[in-house]
């Protein structure tokens, strides 16, 4: 096995690695290519108010990650240093699909005609809201311990770069709102499709932090999450195999890292499945502001895909859902809301509050009015879900 240290810098082109965090959910076994990546990150909303965000990247190639992800509540363990604080549940946004583009068109991928040999990416991202008790701390801990309730985000044993043990994946972000709020950068490089063995390519995240802080990126130990809120306060790392590490995850004639962008160059010499690991450090004028971590199993295959999908840039096409066929009115809300929806069937309208308190529960068909007597001021979360299929979450303001 041969790892070079040196920096190797090729031309910037498209080619045929798959990101891939792929791991199984409790005791169901998937196949490979389920899940290509997950990431944890916040933004701020207002004074000490804070959305948190978990974004999970499904295979569309794999009819099981469907079952877990469109259900998932994924569950976010919140921490002033070492004391538990609460937990919230995250809510489900409408995916959206990700692809590279044939001259074909947008039905050249599985995502938008599964009869399509070619692989896409279905992203689903969830969202809670959390309000953090004054004074501000240096110490905040977002933690996401890998229980979805509908499952549990393990890792499978086939990754090459670490111990063959089934572990669940866990992630930690960081907040210092002593002195200042603040918002994670956006990585506006969604992960790739595919790289292949012998070809020389790059991944670029291509960071925008929306508060202009200057970043860090560091490749870092994989951690195991606890899947339990109370005794996540400190994961444990992944067990490498030999060789291999956190600084040097890949095997390659060449691997180099840049820190201020998170850029990787790579000329992958052999068929691999390895995990690799971001954390990014956010500094304004010199004060540490906080932390975002992002996971990936890069898969380094022989199986390249067409030529076409070798040279085209990653793109969004249409989300799954592209409007949310449902209006809640008045929003801002005084005394009352009502929720109607144009489509036909039973659904089910679950609101929380910013900690991931359920506050109102109905099950309703077209229009649903709720009151909110007793409420306090605020934002809230209103989930709808039609029967055991696509859901909907709208943020309502409560005056």
């Amino acid at each position: 096995m041969q790892i070079m240290k040196q920096r190797y810098t090729p031309a910037l082109q498209m080619g045929t690695l798959c990101l891939l965090a792929i791991f199984g959910f409790g005791s169901r076994t998937f196949a490979a290519n389920v899940v290509r990546g997950v990431a944890l990150k916040y933004r701020h909303v207002s004074v000490n108010t804070y959305m948190v965000i978990v974004d999970i990247y499904g295979n569309c190639g794999s009819t099981s990650y469907a079952e877990v992800l469109s259900t998932a509540t994924p569950e976010i363990c919140i921490y002033n240093d070492t004391s538990y604080l609460t937990s919230i549940n995250l809510t489900l946004a409408p995916p959206q699909i990700l692809e590279y583009g044939c001259a074909s068109g947008a039905d050249s991928t599985n995502c938008m005609n599964t009869a399509m040999p070619y692989p896409g990416i279905m992203k689903y991202e969830y969202t809670g809201i959390v309000t953090l008790p004054s004074p501000g701390s240096h110490y905040w801990r977002f933690i996401f311990t890998g229980n979805l309730v509908s499952g549990t985000a393990t890792r499978l044993n086939s990754l090459t770069n670490i111990a063959a043990t089934t572990s669940t994946i866990g992630l930690v972000d960081t907040l210092d709102n002593t002195w200042h709020d603040n918002t994670s950068p956006n990585l506006t490089a969604e992960p790739q499709i595919e790289y292949c063995v012998g070809i020389p390519d790059s991944f670029d995240p291509a960071p925008v932090d929306p508060d202009g802080d200057s970043l860090a990126f560091a490749l870092v130990d994989g951690t195991n999450g606890t899947g339990v809120c109370p005794t996540a306060s400190v994961p444990d790392t992944v067990a490498y195999l030999s060789g291999y590490s956190h600084i040097y995850p890949l095997e390659t004639a060449g691997f180099g890292f840049i820190g201020s962008n998170g850029i990787m160059d790579f000329l992958p010499t052999i068929v691999q499945n390895a995990m690799v690991k971001y954390n990014i450090r956010e500094y304004r004028n010199d004060t540490f502001m906080g932390t975002s971590q992002r996971e990936y199993n890069f898969l380094v295959t022989s199986a390249c895909s067409p030529v076409c999908m070798d040279t085209l840039p990653l793109r969004v096409v249409s989300p799954q859902v592209a409007e949310q066929p449902l209006a809640i009115f008045p929003n801002p809300a005084y005394t009352n809301f009502s929720i109607t929806t144009s489509e036909a069937g039973r659904h089910t309208a679950t609101v929380t509050d910013m900690l991931g308190t359920v506050v109102a529960r109905a099950v309703f068909e077209g229009r649903l009015e709720i009151s909110t007597a007793g409420w306090s001021r605020g934002v809230y979360a209103v989930h709808t879900q039609e029967g055991a299929g696509k859901g909907w979450v709208t943020r309502l303001v409560v005056e």
